[in-house]
């Protein structure tokens, strides 16, 4: 899978597949079908295969589900970022009471 999909598309089909109880893909042909199944293939027992349509719809679904995960891991990273460069000592300060008296 690892051909076509990049590492946070993987996760994205892996966890589309659990969230919906389906088998999880394990190689590409797997991960093709759970990328229609994005787009509203049913995948049922007698269907075709899916079809360059709904290949591509899922595709489009799967990179914006994929790329909106990186981009809140990137914002959260720089929001820590700040918080620990801005305001960690501050609070840290007003956090620690030097004032018990712990005898």
């Amino acid at each position: 899978m690892e051909v076509l999909f990049s590492e946070t598309e993987i996760g994205v089909l892996k966890d589309f597949a659990r969230q919906n109880r389906k088998k999880v893909p394990q190689n590409l042909g797997a991960g093709m079908v759970t990328m229609a199944m994005l787009a509203g293939y049913l995948n049922r027992k007698n269907d075709p295969p899916p079809g360059y349509k709904k290949i591509w719809e899922g595709y489009s679904m799967l990179t914006t589900m994929a790329r909106t995960y990186d981009l809140a891991l990137h914002m959260a990273a720089q929001k820590e970022s700040w918080f620990h460069h801005n305001l960690k000592g501050r609070i840290q300060h007003k956090l620690s009471p030097d004032w018990i008296c712990t005898e």
